[in-house]
């Protein structure tokens, strides 16, 4: 089924959507919470105090945690919606397959994350989004070979995300801001899309 230029516009920007929801719930956490070092799903975890799952050694509360992972599922299914409408603007090829399913898997991490919280089962929960992070600069190489619009922006972006995932796996050896990394990260990631979306409005030259 083809996605209208309306709906792959309006998925992008619903996809932006999260950051302007999410201050909701870091404001009602009834645990301190701190934007640049909690994690996103923090906020989704079901119950409350130190250690709620094995890397928080720290005291989390967040009472309108269903909530949160709700967000969490429809972000990830309007971001899915974002990237099978660019894709579709491409050349329809191997690259072009491996390339959607690359960026894909990130989707599908916060669709997982948000069924799957932290504190029920954490490699479930972490799994797809850690692995979604080096498959997406993968599958943004391969959307920028193909694309003639829009192809610098791609791989400014994807520069930018190397260092930043660079910088997240340093958090193993260097106390960094952790949830602030993480957030960049999403936020460039989503603003890719949108700015792309918009390039390839017109699809007439998209691709070579």
């Amino acid at each position: 089924m083809k996605i209208s230029k309306n709906v792959g516009i309006t998925s992008w920007i619903l996809t932006c959507m999260y950051f302007v929801i999410e201050p909701f719930f870091v404001m009602s956490s009834i645990a301190p919470y701190s934007l640049m070092d909690h994690a996103m799903s923090d906020l989704g975890v079901t119950s409350c105090g130190e250690y709620t799952y094995a890397l928080a050694a720290y005291d989390i509360c967040s009472p309108y945690h269903f909530w949160m992972n709700i967000l969490f599922i429809v972000n990830g299914i309007t971001f899915s919606i974002g990237i099978l409408y660019l894709s579709q603007q491409l050349e329809q090829n191997k690259k072009n397959r491996i390339g959607t399913i690359c960026l894909l898997l990130l989707a599908l991490g916060n669709i997982v994350s948000g069924f799957i919280p932290a504190d029920v089962n954490l490699f479930w929960h972490s799994i797809f989004a850690q692995l979604g992070m080096v498959t997406f600069l993968i599958g943004l190489w391969l959307f920028g070979k193909l694309l003639v619009r829009g192809k610098w922006w791609t791989y400014c972006i994807l520069v930018s995300l190397i260092i930043l995932v660079v910088f997240i796996v340093l958090l193993i050896f260097i106390p960094l801001p952790a949830g602030l990394l993480q957030r960049m990260f999403y936020g460039v990631t989503f603003l890719w899309g949108t700015v792309l979306a918009v390039i390839l409005a017109n699809n007439k030259g998209a691709y070579r």
